[in-house]
């Protein structure tokens, strides 16, 4: 085959087709590449505000607990670890003793659990794990001061007790009859 300027022209121009299509082919799966490689760097970029979000509440999480891990410990030391309904009424028949009172009654309320005695009549407290509260009313009769005073007691005793209602209707003279509702807590 002779080389002739047309020959050679269109030899050329065929070359510049293939060497376009070459560079077009080229573009196109740089462009691919690159759009893989561009959604690999977004998801990568996604887990790392997940992470970053997640330290974060997880650093926040650890100071709030080392700020209340003293407020643990002072539930465990305060909060007895049983709930001993015996030495509850003792208690409560010496508050009442060291004013001269007599408790009429004294009445926990709730169901009796047989699966676990340690935290049968009781109710879980919401927002403290572990802690258990128990209910229970008791009644007296004596003046308005001695009242004020045996409250003062309950408020000021280790255990501690949590007045949920309080009725006082008058007797006769200067004397009252009060009913308590009273909650204490417990740990188990």
């Amino acid at each position: 085959m002779k080389l002739t300027p047309k020959t050679s022209f269109f030899g050329l121009l065929g070359a510049l087709a293939l060497v376009s299509i070459a560079v077009i082919f080229t573009l196109y799966w740089s462009k691919s590449q690159l759009d893989n490689r561009s959604q690999t760097i977004d998801e990568k970029r996604t887990q790392v505000q997940e992470l970053d979000t997640k330290t974060e509440a997880a650093i926040q999480l650890r100071e709030e607990l080392e700020e209340n891990a003293e407020l643990v410990q002072v539930t465990e030391d305060i909060l007895p670890d049983s709930k001993s309904q015996e030495n509850i009424v003792g208690e409560l028949i010496d508050l009442a003793a060291g004013r001269g009172l007599q408790l009429a009654t004294i009445s926990f309320a709730g169901a009796q659990s047989s699966s676990d005695p340690e935290t049968s009549q009781t109710e879980k407290v919401d927002g403290l794990p572990g802690v258990f509260s128990l209910r229970l009313s008791t009644a007296i009769e004596t003046d308005y001061e001695n009242v004020l005073q045996f409250l003062e007691d309950l408020e000021n005793n280790k255990r501690q007790f949590e007045i949920q209602s309080l009725s006082i209707s008058p007797n006769d003279g200067d004397q009252f009859s009060v009913s308590l509702a009273i909650v204490t807590y417990i740990k188990p």
